[in-house]
Protein backbone atom coordinates (compact mmCIF):
# COMPACT_ATOMS: atom_id res chain seq x y z
CA UNK A 1 0.00 0.00 0.00
CA UNK A 2 2.75 2.59 0.85
CA UNK A 3 4.36 1.83 -2.52
CA UNK A 4 1.18 3.00 -4.25
CA UNK A 5 0.66 6.14 -2.15
CA UNK A 6 4.17 7.57 -2.67
CA UNK A 7 4.00 7.65 -6.51
CA UNK A 8 0.49 9.14 -6.35
CA UNK A 9 1.69 11.89 -4.02
CA UNK A 10 4.61 12.68 -6.32
CA UNK A 11 2.32 12.89 -9.34
CA UNK A 12 -0.13 15.07 -7.40
CA UNK A 13 2.58 17.52 -6.32
CA UNK A 14 3.93 17.65 -9.85
CA UNK A 15 0.53 18.57 -11.25
CA UNK A 16 -0.02 21.25 -8.60
CA UNK A 17 3.37 22.86 -9.22
CA UNK A 18 2.80 23.04 -12.98
CA UNK A 19 -0.57 24.73 -12.45
CA UNK A 20 0.99 27.30 -10.09
CA UNK A 21 3.41 28.47 -12.79
CA UNK A 22 0.60 30.08 -14.85
CA UNK A 23 1.00 33.12 -17.09
CA UNK A 24 3.09 36.07 -16.00
CA UNK A 25 1.10 38.85 -14.35
CA UNK A 26 0.07 41.74 -16.57
CA UNK A 27 2.19 44.85 -16.06
CA UNK A 28 0.29 48.13 -16.09
CA UNK A 29 1.84 51.19 -17.76
CA UNK A 30 4.02 53.48 -15.68
CA UNK A 31 2.17 56.33 -13.97
CA UNK A 32 2.60 59.72 -15.61
CA UNK A 33 4.61 62.43 -13.85
CA UNK A 34 1.58 64.16 -12.27
CA UNK A 35 0.14 60.90 -10.90
CA UNK A 36 3.57 59.84 -9.64
CA UNK A 37 4.13 63.11 -7.73
CA UNK A 38 0.55 63.04 -6.34
CA UNK A 39 1.11 59.46 -5.14
CA UNK A 40 4.41 60.32 -3.51
CA UNK A 41 2.77 63.27 -1.72
CA UNK A 42 -0.05 61.00 -0.47
CA UNK A 43 2.42 58.37 0.76
CA UNK A 44 4.49 61.01 2.58
CA UNK A 45 1.31 62.24 4.27
CA UNK A 46 0.42 58.64 5.22
CA UNK A 47 3.90 58.02 6.62
CA UNK A 48 3.94 61.14 8.83
CA UNK A 49 7.65 61.50 8.00
CA UNK A 50 9.43 64.75 8.68
CA UNK A 51 12.24 66.24 6.63
CA UNK A 52 14.54 65.39 5.12
CA UNK A 53 12.44 63.26 2.76
CA UNK A 54 14.23 61.10 0.21
CA UNK A 55 12.76 58.95 -2.57
CA UNK A 56 13.92 56.44 -5.14
CA UNK A 57 13.16 56.51 -8.82
CA UNK A 58 10.16 54.51 -9.99
CA UNK A 59 10.89 50.78 -9.55
CA UNK A 60 9.23 47.54 -10.60
CA UNK A 61 7.35 46.19 -7.59
CA UNK A 62 8.32 42.74 -6.30
CA UNK A 63 6.83 39.85 -8.24
CA UNK A 64 4.60 38.85 -5.33
CA UNK A 65 2.94 42.28 -5.29
CA UNK A 66 -0.41 42.88 -6.97
CA UNK A 67 0.87 46.31 -8.06
CA UNK A 68 3.29 46.88 -10.92
CA UNK A 69 5.32 49.86 -9.72
CA UNK A 70 6.66 51.30 -6.49
CA UNK A 71 8.69 54.17 -5.03
CA UNK A 72 10.60 53.85 -1.77
CA UNK A 73 10.41 56.83 0.58
CA UNK A 74 12.82 57.47 3.44
CA UNK A 75 12.36 60.02 6.19
CA UNK A 76 12.23 60.67 9.90
CA UNK A 77 9.12 59.64 11.81
CA UNK A 78 7.69 62.00 14.44
CA UNK A 79 9.17 59.75 17.14
CA UNK A 80 11.94 57.33 16.44
CA UNK A 81 15.21 57.05 14.56
CA UNK A 82 15.91 58.56 11.17
CA UNK A 83 16.01 56.37 8.06
CA UNK A 84 12.69 54.53 8.12
CA UNK A 85 11.36 53.51 4.72
CA UNK A 86 7.86 53.51 3.32
CA UNK A 87 6.74 51.98 0.03
CA UNK A 88 4.26 53.68 -2.30
CA UNK A 89 2.61 51.37 -4.83
CA UNK A 90 1.27 52.30 -8.24
CA UNK A 91 -0.51 50.70 -11.14
CA UNK A 92 -1.18 53.46 -13.66
CA UNK A 93 -2.01 55.68 -10.62
CA UNK A 94 -1.26 55.63 -6.90
CA UNK A 95 -2.83 52.62 -5.15
CA UNK A 96 -1.55 52.38 -1.56
CA UNK A 97 1.43 52.80 0.75
CA UNK A 98 2.79 51.02 3.81
CA UNK A 99 5.95 50.55 5.84
CA UNK A 100 8.50 48.81 3.65
CA UNK A 101 9.02 45.08 4.00
CA UNK A 102 12.36 43.37 3.43
CA UNK A 103 11.19 41.87 0.12
CA UNK A 104 10.43 45.39 -1.24
CA UNK A 105 14.18 45.85 -1.57
CA UNK A 106 14.20 49.49 -0.44
CA UNK A 107 17.30 48.97 1.69
CA UNK A 108 19.52 48.48 -1.35
CA UNK A 109 18.15 51.34 -3.46
CA UNK A 110 19.65 54.73 -4.32
CA UNK A 111 17.72 57.61 -2.73
CA UNK A 112 17.68 61.30 -3.68
CA UNK A 113 16.01 64.30 -2.02
CA UNK A 114 12.34 64.74 -2.84
CA UNK A 115 11.72 68.16 -4.31
CA UNK A 116 8.01 68.82 -4.68
CA UNK A 117 7.48 70.53 -8.06
CA UNK A 118 4.57 72.52 -6.59
CA UNK A 119 6.98 74.23 -4.16
CA UNK A 120 9.52 75.29 -6.78
CA UNK A 121 9.00 78.97 -7.63
CA UNK A 122 8.60 79.72 -11.33
CA UNK A 123 11.62 81.31 -12.98
CA UNK A 124 11.56 85.09 -12.84
CA UNK A 125 11.47 86.90 -16.17
CA UNK A 126 14.73 88.33 -17.42
CA UNK A 127 15.15 92.02 -16.57
CA UNK A 128 14.68 94.44 -19.44
CA UNK A 129 17.95 95.57 -20.91
CA UNK A 130 18.81 99.21 -20.16
CA UNK A 131 21.61 99.34 -22.71
CA UNK A 132 21.22 101.66 -25.60
CA UNK A 133 22.51 100.73 -28.99
CA UNK A 134 25.39 102.74 -30.41
CA UNK A 135 23.53 103.41 -33.63
CA UNK A 136 20.81 105.10 -31.60
CA UNK A 137 23.41 107.14 -29.68
CA UNK A 138 25.02 108.47 -32.89
CA UNK A 139 21.71 109.44 -34.44
CA UNK A 140 20.88 111.75 -31.53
Amino acid sequence: MPRVILPLLCIGFGICSSVAEGAAPEVSPQPNEADLVAGIRAAIADSHFGPPIEVTDLLRAPSNSSNSWMVCIRGTPASGPQGWTYSAFFKDKYVQSRHSADNDGCGGQQFHPFVDPAKIPPPSPAPASKKRHRATDRAQ
